[in-house]
């Protein structure tokens, strides 16, 4: 079973203007062809497998511009199918719902030129 490394690039400039990530964060996964769905978007959707591992990343469109993941909050925390942890520069988390199947909306918070900001894409869990 394959790692998932899921990239979050943000363009900091319209988001600290906009006080939004709405249309100014964007997700990308590595599963191609193999059915996450809403690539492009804050809410993507990335489906997974019980036991499979997950690998989040965050930049800045502008290298004038610094991101970081501060945390993880939301249904796929608070249900422990999946709970990211820090490793160097990004979070990683196994996938474990002991057998179960379904959706998890889940909240990054992100810290962009020292502002915090908030999103919610989908773990999908097949």
């Amino acid at each position: 079973m394959k790692k998932i490394e899921i990239l979050i690039v943000v363009d900091c400039a319209g988001a600290l203007a906009t006080t939004s990530l709405i249309s100014n964060v964007y997700l990308i996964d590595s599963n191609q062809w193999l059915g996450s769905w809403d690539e492009g978007t804050c809410q993507l959707h990335t489906v997974s497998e019980d036991g499979q591992f997950i690998c989040w990343r965050s930049c800045a469109i502008s290298p004038d511009d610094e991101v970081n993941i501060t945390g993880f909050y939301g249904d796929m925390i608070d249900q422990k199918a999946c709970l990211p942890s820090p490793v160097n520069d990004a979070w990683e988390g196994r996938v474990q719902t002991r057998g179960d199947t379904g959706r998890y909306l889940y909240t990054i918070s992100l810290s962009i030129n020292g502002i915090t900001m908030n999103f919610s894409p989908y773990l999908e869990v097949q």
